[in-house]
Order: C-alpha cells, then structure tokens, then sequence
C-alpha cells in the first residue's frame, strides 16, 4: 500500500498547452500541463468552465497526440486528469 501523498508514478514538470475536446471532437478549453506522469496530468486551466466526466486532451494541434482521460478531481482552476487504457484488440 502506498504512503500518504505518495504517487504510484513519477510525476514530471511540464509546460506545454493542451487542448481538451469532447469526444465528438468539440473545443472545450485549453489548458497549460503542470507535471504530467504515466497515469495521468494535472491542468492549469485558461478558463473557469465545468468540464465533462470524460474528454479527449490533444497536444501540439487538433492532429497532434491524443490521450482519451476522465477527470479525477477539479478546483476552480486546475484539474487532475486520469488517462484512460487504451484497449488492446485480441487476436481471434
């Protein structure tokens, strides 16, 4: 079992801008990226707004990386996001 305020991962600055977008590939609001770690990022957020329970955070451009990610937690503005698995196909 892990300590308190111990993470399972290792988080990392960063200081990149994210978009986050539903999942039907509407703009919701960007967000700049604080730490960042396997399981998932935490968000300054440009814009007081409610997000979804899930949405799609994008880097670079609408055509850059994509990470499908439910939210975990949200202030007023910051968010902690949880990446969701993506589904490995199985072999029939």
């Amino acid at each position: 079992m892990l300590e308190k305020n111990r993470r399972a991962s290792q988080r990392h600055k960063a200081g990149v801008l994210a978009a986050l977008m539903t999942r039907e590939n509407k703009f919701i609001c960007f967000g700049a990226i604080k730490d960042v770690s396997v399981g998932g990022a935490k968000l300054e957020l440009l814009k007081e707004i409610e997000l979804p329970k899930t949405l799609v955070m994008v880097l670079s451009s609408k055509f850059g990386p994509r990470r499908n990610c439910s939210v975990a937690w949200q202030t007023r503005d910051e968010v902690g996001l949880r990446f969701i698995p993506i589904e490995e196909k199985k072999e029939i």
